[in-house]
């Protein structure tokens, strides 16, 4: 694995969050947030290997041999 466990997301999400509304904080942040999150991170990074190859392209284009 190359990124941080669970645990350790999921108590990064959880600093600051009063005791009494952890059940319920946890349980959306496993659902909902950490996921969204990490789609969001994924398509960012899409986005930009995909320019970074658009712009990689136009300069080879360029180039004489």
């Amino acid at each position: 694995m190359l990124g941080l466990p669970e645990e350790t997301i999921l108590s990064m999400l959880k600093k600051n969050v009063p005791v009494r509304s952890y059940e319920g904080y946890a349980e959306f942040a496993h659902e909902h947030l950490i996921p969204n999150i990490a789609e969001v991170i994924a398509a960012n990074n899409e986005a930009i290997l995909f320019n970074l190859e658009k712009e990689r392209t136009k300069d080879d284009s360029g180039k004489q041999y």
